[in-house]
C-alpha cells in the first residue's frame, strides 16, 4: 500500500505486477484454462482494478484489438463511478470534468501498457503451456 496505494484504481499500476508477481498472473490464467464448461467469474473487490488487469491480458492474449480493450476499461471506470455517487463504495464520485480527466489519465496508463505488451509471450514466458492458451482461447471465443 505504501508504494501502490495512491494508484490502485489505474492500470498506472499493472505493470508493476506483471513484474511483481508473474505466477501469480499465470495462475489465474491456468485456473480460467482449466475450469469446467460454463461460465468463469474472475473478481476482485471493485471489479475493475485487479479485474481489470486480468481482463487486459487475457483479451490481449485472445487477440482483442486495443482499443476494444480500453474502451471496456473505460465502461468500468464510467460504471464504478456512478455507483460511488449513488452512494455505494469508499470511493468519492467524480463531477463529469473530473471524471472526463480521470478517463483519459486511466485510459492512457493502460493503453500505453497494452501497446508494449505481447501477453501471449509474457504468459507463456513465464509459464502458461500452448495447450493452456489453446484452452483459454477456446473459452473466450467459442
Amino acid at each position: 500500500m505504501a508504494r501502490w496505494g495512491a494508484v490502485l484504481n489505474s492500470p498506472a499500476y499493472y505493470r508493476a505486477n506483471l513484474d511483481a508477481w508473474p505466477h501469480l498472473v499465470v495462475g489465474v490464467v491456468r485456473t480460467i484454462a482449466e475450469a469446467p464448461p460454463g461460465g468463469v467469474v474472475v473478481h476482485c473487490a471493485a471489479g475493475r482494478d485487479r479485474t481489470g488487469l486480468v481482463t487486459a491480458l487475457l483479451l490481449s492474449a485472445v487477440g482483442v484489438p486495443v482499443d476494444a480493450i480500453v474502451d471496456d476499461y473505460a465502461c468500468s471506470v464510467v460504471a464504478m463511478d456512478a455507483y460511488a455517487a449513488a452512494g455505494h463504495g469508499d470511493e468519492a464520485p467524480r463531477t463529469p470534468d473530473e471524471l472526463t480527466a480521470w478517463l483519459a489519465d486511466v485510459t492512457g496508463h493502460l493503453r500505453a501498457l497494452l501497446d508494449d505488451l505481447d501477453a501471449v509471450d509474457y504468459l507463456t514466458r513465464h509459464g502458461l503451456t500452448d495447450a493452456e492458451l489453446s484452452r483459454v482461447r477456446a473459452r473466450l471465443l467459442d
